[in-house]
């Protein structure tokens, strides 16, 4: 196993334990260190400091643009990590990139999906039982494609609340609007219900039925991809969702630009339009901090009770009330 190995398998393992796809993003900024400024055990501040100043631009296909404030605190904040392995590992005694700053993100507006597109996927007849739910839970619950990815029946806390592993393992519960647990409940019992379920939809209903599998088979993931793998089982499953999306906005002719995070961003959107508590919305959202919610903050600490009254907050739950 090289350094990079090592590297990557170290931050999911012992280092700031980050999701999936922040490890990419931080093995893809090591290597590109590692192949323009050699090996990182002989570093120096100057050398930590000429690969600064390379990262404010992107090099692509010979290519030189100005890169963002994002992309530049990814790499910051990757080589710090690989410093501080390489502390651990006994291969140093300093963190050069320690003393680098992080560039201020611009306060950007969040795009949302619009009302119109909301309701043309929401009212679509032609969507399939997995396609529906998916866009309820992204819609109605704001859970992140990889998230959404990775949702199992035992995930269903309740006909009003899920319950989420979102970004760095971390567990939280998010609002389920009754459209969405009705398109859980109709998709599950179709695609992974067994006799039990059968004979119990039809002595006391869908949702018995579908609570009976819930407990039963509490590991088993929602969604599968066209040839019938549960997501969670894929490299990228995260990517199954996104792609999902984009072909059923396609087909409904919405805008190409119509994608998973603006749906999730309308989640966030709506309520705060509703005046929903924002602690509330923060924890809903899976946000490490309230800044990414609001700049305001001071109020109350969430609690279940509290997140389960966001559905009746959230505009798909106005629709259906």
């Amino acid at each position: 196993m090289n350094l990079l190995e090592e590297y990557s398998d170290w931050i999911q393992r012992a280092g700031p334990r980050v999701a999936a796809s922040s490890a990419r993003n931080y093995r893809a900024a090591v290597r590109e260190y590692i192949e323009h400024f050699g090996d990182p055990v002989y570093a120096t501040d100057a050398t930590v400091e000429k690969w600064r100043r390379y990262i404010d631009s992107t090099h692509r296909n010979g290519v030189v643009a100005k890169a963002s404030a994002s992309a530049i605190n990814v790499k910051v904040v990757a080589l710090r990590a690989l410093f501080q392995f390489l502390i651990e590992r006994g291969l140093r005694k300093d963190n050069p990139a320690q003393r680098l700053t992080l560039p201020r993100k611009s306060e950007l507006v969040p795009e949302c999906v619009r009302e119109q597109e909301v309701n043309a996927l929401v009212e679509a007849d032609s969507l399939s039982l997995q396609d529906r739910a998916m866009v309820e839970v992204l819609i109605g619950s704001g859970l992140r494609r990889s998230e959404t990815a990775h949702l199992c029946l035992g995930q269903v806390a309740s006909p009003a609340l899920l319950r989420v592993v979102g970004t760095g393992g971390r567990e939280r519960l998010a609002p389920l609007t009754d459209a969405g647990y009705a398109a859980l409940r109709d998709w599950a019992l179709h695609e992974h219900g067994d006799n039990t379920s059968a004979k119990l939809k039809r002595s006391a209903g869908a949702d018995a039925a579908f609570e009976d599998l819930c407990t039963r088979r509490p590991g088993v993931p929602f969604f599968i991809n066209g040839e019938g793998v549960p997501l969670p089982q894929l490299k990228f499953p995260g990517n199954v969702i996104y792609k999902r999306w984009k072909f059923v906005c396609e087909q409904l002719g919405l805008p190409p630009t119509t994608n998973p995070r603006k749906a999730r961003n309308y989640f966030g959107a709506a309520l705060v339009n509703e005046g929903a508590n924002l602690k509330l919305i923060q924890e809903a959202m899976g946000h490490k901090s309230i800044v990414s919610t609001t700049a305001y903050t001071k109020v109350p600490s969430p609690s279940a009770a509290g997140i389960e009254a966001l559905r009746g907050l959230h505009p798909r739950q106005k629709m259906e009330g």
